[in-house]
């Protein structure tokens, strides 16, 4: 057993990230923190581990939604963020550099009609991806298909939802090679 859990711990995202990546997090209030993997403390095999919010400045009440690795911040790369109500927004990687760790950087604003961030993925122009709402409602869109925005942005209406059924997850999809 590699990972030593208590009853009210889980694993919910396995990822490969190089000692120089960094590590981007979004919260549930739409703030994003990023560190290196090197910064992030090397334990045992057997060990707890420690919280990831003692590495960063999240407040009590802010609980961390989404984590996507990166290889460097560039013009060239995007992260796309999802919404519950069906929201999109494509930013350049670029945009997260002063996110560090101290109070975050806000990127997007919660309100009742986007509902929480429930998904983030590092994505390229030619990428597809797929979104998936809870009573299985599915879109497949080209990101280049998707403006790029800035920070501020709220992000555009790729799925309507109807209530009570929201987002639940997207994914990059495969490519055939």
């Amino acid at each position: 057993n590699s990972a030593a859990l208590v009853e009210d711990d889980f694993i919910d995202q396995i990822f490969t990230a190089s000692t120089h990546d960094y590590i981007m997090f979004i919260t549930n209030e739409g703030k994003a923190y990023w560190v290196k993997v090197h910064e992030i403390p090397e334990s045992s095999r057997t060990s707890r581990g420690s919280h990831i919010k003692s590495l960063l400045a999240v407040s009590s009440d802010e609980e961390i939604t989404t984590i996507v690795s990166l290889k460097e911040f560039s013009s060239d790369t995007y992260l796309l963020m999802a919404t519950a109500g069906g929201i999109v927004k494509k930013v350049q990687t670029d945009s997260f550099q002063n996110a560090k760790t101290r109070g975050g950087q806000k990127v997007y604003t919660i309100t009742e009609k986007t509902g929480e961030v429930v998904g983030l993925l590092a994505v390229a122009d030619d990428d597809e991806i797929v979104c998936i709402t809870g009573q299985g409602k599915t879109i497949r869109v080209q990101v280049s298909s998707i403006n790029v925005m800035g920070r501020a942005a709220q992000g555009v209406k790729i799925l309507d939802i109807e209530s009570p059924d929201q987002l639940i997850g997207l994914d990059v999809v495969a490519r055939e090679d």
